[in-house]
């Protein structure tokens, strides 16, 4: 991916903040048996989800509601 973008895109800058959160929350809730789906990775989910706010999306629904 870094290859792809300009090194100063706005993706970069999400990442590197999202890196200096404190995510032990989201990781304390995961299953220690192993049992059930494999879980998306909070760091990546925080990410996207702030990346998306940067952008103006505020929804999933490609309708905006």
């Amino acid at each position: 991916m870094r290859e792809w973008l300009p090194e100063d895109d706005l993706v970069f800058v999400v990442l590197d903040a999202v890196a200096t959160l404190d995510l032990v929350g989201f990781y304390g809730s995961y299953r220690a048996d192993g049992r059930g789906r494999a879980a998306f990775d909070p760091q990546m989910m925080v990410a996207l989800l702030l990346y998306g706010y940067c952008q103006g999306e505020r929804s999933s629904d490609p309708w905006g509601r």
